[in-house]
């Protein structure tokens, strides 16, 4: 007989989502009438042939702290202390990932925890790459996060610094976050495959995949994944000890001492970045929890096909918002900043990669995108302070979804045109202009038709920038920090740094 149970998101300290429909979902013996009430309201539903169950409680406004109790006539449950707030979905890699402990504004942001008392609670989604026979029993060692519980900080600092740009704003609402991110996944970890194999292009991500496993022997598969996760267990209980005996060491200093961390497993049918993994063992179980709309930031493990990444961004957001039922959610995302790894050529893969991310937010409705650029540290995929990044993210989705900020949007290219040996630039996002650097304005590249690119000035004019070089009489092209790595110190009066583009795709 199947016990009464709701997936694993639901709990004591979670927030559900004001002004929408909530979603409850679970399981209960077959046909069973399963009933889930708060503040005395109360919703019923009939659980099918296979014991599923689900219902949608009518919109309700912000309140609490309620008791929310479910029961199927035999067994009942019940989850305290749940609020009824605003509920974000924070998704991605690494950068996502980043906890806040690790942020280099973190001791500053505990501080600021103890005499504001932000409103702000958190589900982080356990990091599981594959069914086993205790997969739930993993699953259900996430539990929601108040700013009292011991393991708060190792949230997403992103998440998290956008979170409080909201209460700030909402101080009467509780801000609630499911965080759900893995680093080092590609996009098309977090998708189905029927979303991958819609297009030829996207299907690359499916036929890499089978191409790389072909003939795999899944005992011996498995005799290696368990070496990795082994080698990993006895690495981070090293390097727990010595983080005990020196808190300062860093993980340069630990890898020296300890030899290098196995981050990748073995490619196969249990590792996280095998196409479409994650979709069903984490997103599908917390998806469709009812939420005000998505945060994102991801895209460096896909810089190898930074030319089909627009499509699969675009495929991503599609996919969510049709399994969340709103082809309008609001989806925000960061752009990738400024990144080079020591000793490695200029390949240019993360401009087009940002590029890409423009040309989304350009294309699709209801989408906001945070230009970070400034925000990249040379030779370090993961920056240390996501403060700002995580302020931007919030106060555009202030902006963009409550009308509570305004100038929010980075200056972005717009349209250009030749006159005098110049080429002038408009930008959108910037009618109160830019700020005039202390020096010269860094970034900037002009070509003639040879495409033979070379440094250029820059001058601003209001709400324009004209570019020019002496080396080039008759310019056909532009390019603003079109670059995996370089100098950032063009801003609009916002504040907010103009985001890298090209006045052509016609230049290489």
């Amino acid at each position: 007989m199947k016990k009464l149970k709701l997936a694993a998101v639901f709990g004591n300290d979670m927030v559900l989502q004001r002004e929408k429909n909530i979603n409850f979902w679970g399981e209960a013996e077959y046909s069973a009438t399963v009933t889930v009430c708060i503040d005395n309201i109360s919703r019923k539903t009939i659980s099918d042939e296979k014991g599923q169950w689900k219902l949608s409680f009518p919109p309700m406004n912000a309140g609490g702290p309620y008791t929310v109790t479910v029961s199927d006539g035999t067994d009942t449950i019940e989850f305290t202390n749940v609020m009824i707030g605003e509920v974000w979905f924070a998704g991605g890699q690494s950068n996502m990932q980043f906890e806040l402990c690790n942020c280099k504004s973190y001791m500053q942001a505990r501080e600021e925890q103890k005499n504001e008392k932000y409103n702000i609670r958190f589900y982080r989604a356990v990091k599981i790459s594959f069914f086993s026979d205790d997969f739930e029993k993993k699953e259900r060692k996430a539990k929601w996060r108040t700013t009292k519980n011991k393991s708060f900080y190792d949230v997403s600092a992103v998440a998290y610094y956008a979170a409080r740009e909201l209460a700030k704003k909402m101080p009467d609402i509780t801000i609630g976050v499911v965080e759900c991110d893995w680093g080092g996944t590609s996009a098309s970890t977090w998708v189905d495959k029927n979303t991958l194999l819609k297009t030829a292009t996207l299907s690359e991500y499916i036929h890499d995949y089978e191409k790389a496993t072909e003939g795999q022997d899944l005992k011996e598969y498995k005799k290696q994944f368990k070496e990795f996760l082994d080698f990993n267990k006895n690495w981070a209980k090293k390097y727990k000890e010595l983080k005990k005996q020196n808190k300062d060491l860093t993980w340069q200093e630990a890898t020296e001492i300890l030899g290098p961390d196995r981050w990748c497993p073995p490619l196969g049918p249990y590792s996280q970045y095998a196409p479409n993994a994650l979709y069903g063992t984490m997103f599908s179980r917390v998806c469709p929890y009812t939420v005000r709309g998505v945060w994102y930031y991801q895209g460096e493990s896909d810089d190898h096909k930074a030319h089909i990444y627009r499509e699969l961004l675009t495929a991503l957001i599609d996919k969510w918002r049709t399994d969340w039922n709103d082809n309008k959610l609001p989806f925000i995302f960061i752009q990738l900043p400024m990144y080079i790894p020591e000793n490695c050529p200029d390949y240019k893969h993360w401009a087009v990669l940002r590029e890409a991310q423009n040309d989304t937010f350009d294309t699709v409705k209801n989408t906001g995108m945070v230009v970070a650029l400034d925000q990249g540290e040379f030779n370090n995929i993961h920056p240390t302070e996501k403060l700002y990044v995580g302020t931007r993210l919030g106060n555009l989705t202030l902006d963009m979804v409550y009308g509570l900020a305004t100038n929010t949007l980075s200056p972005m290219y717009k349209s250009s045109y030749i006159s005098d040996n110049m080429v002038h630039i408009s930008f959108d996002y910037a009618d109160d202009g830019f700020k005039q650097p202390e020096s010269l304005i860094a970034g900037f590249e002009i070509a003639g038709k040879d495409k033979k690119f070379t440094e250029a000035y820059a001058t601003i004019n209001g709400n324009t920038i004209s570019v020019y070089s002496d080396e080039v009489d008759e310019p056909v092209y532009v390019r603003y920090n079109f670059t995996n790595y370089g100098e950032v110190n063009l801003f609009g009066k916002n504040g907010l740094p103009v985001a890298p583009f090209r006045t052509s795709r016609d230049d290489f």
